[in-house]
């Protein structure tokens, strides 16, 4: 995904954040967090959108475990 439809798909999905009430707080506070972990993964040559995402690569994700496992502390507080 190129920088440009990255960046408008992060849009949309905080518009729909934004307009839905029913979306919780700690929702809010992990789209937080996963944004710089994507951007991470995106300089490693993931193609993702989300975390999820990883699972279904042509690339073989376990390469992303030392990125993920540095993150980790950082998304326990969410």
């Amino acid at each position: 995904m190129k920088n440009a439809e990255r960046a408008k798909a992060i849009n949309a999905a905080r518009a729909v954040l934004e307009r839905d009430p029913g979306v919780s707080e700690r929702a809010r506070r992990s789209m937080a967090v996963a944004e710089p972990i994507i951007d991470e993964l995106h300089k490693l040559g993931y193609k993702v959108q989300t975390l999820a995402d990883l699972r279904h690569q042509d690339k073989d994700w376990k390469t992303a475990i030392p990125l993920l496992l540095r993150w980790l502390p950082l998304s326990m507080t969410i």
